[in-house]
């Protein structure tokens, strides 16, 4: 499945929520934060400081595309529509 097209679709798709979710730093808010790390077994870096720093190219991607298209949903908004 490495060179499916549907499968680079889907890994890139995943990369990207996990990316965001850490620039947000909304692991926990999520719920999907695990015991022990910043993120979890799937993206182990749950942190926007730990992206910048072990993610640099993530960090610039969100920066110069993401971060201008998407604000930071409200945490409480977001743990009233998703307890």
């Amino acid at each position: 499945m490495i060179n499916d097209e549907a499968y680079e679709k889907i890994i890139t798709q995943e990369y990207a929520y996990w990316l965001i979710l850490a620039e947000w730093d909304y692991y926990v808010t999520a719920g999907k934060k695990e015991n022990g790390i910043t993120g979890n077994g799937e993206f182990t870096i749950g942190t926007p400081l730990e992206i910048e720093s072990q993610l640099p190219l993530g960090h610039k991607l969100y920066k110069n595309y993401v971060e201008k298209i998407f604000s930071i949903p409200n945490k409480a908004n977001m743990v009233s529509l998703f307890p």
